[in-house]
């Protein structure tokens, strides 16, 4: 994710376009951008590029709860 030219953020996914089981590998953010929203703001776009993802319950309560975490 860019801000004023600058990477603030960023995420590395699998895509598996036969199953749709896609998995987030990595969600960072710049330490000097961190509590702006930024981290949300990536998920709510990669949610949005990739609306046929299928969840398992447990796949979807884990990053349910670790996204809680680090907000």
């Amino acid at each position: 994710m860019m801000d004023n030219g600058k990477i603030v953020g960023g995420a590395i996914i699998e895509i598996n376009e036969e199953t749709q089981h896609n998995a987030l590998d990595l969600l960072f953010i710049s330490v000097f951008n961190q509590n702006e929203g930024i981290g949300q703001k990536i998920w709510n776009e990669i949610k949005k590029l990739y609306s046929n993802t299928k969840y398992g319950k447990h796949a979807h309560h884990t990053l349910i709860k670790e996204i809680s975490i680090f907000m």
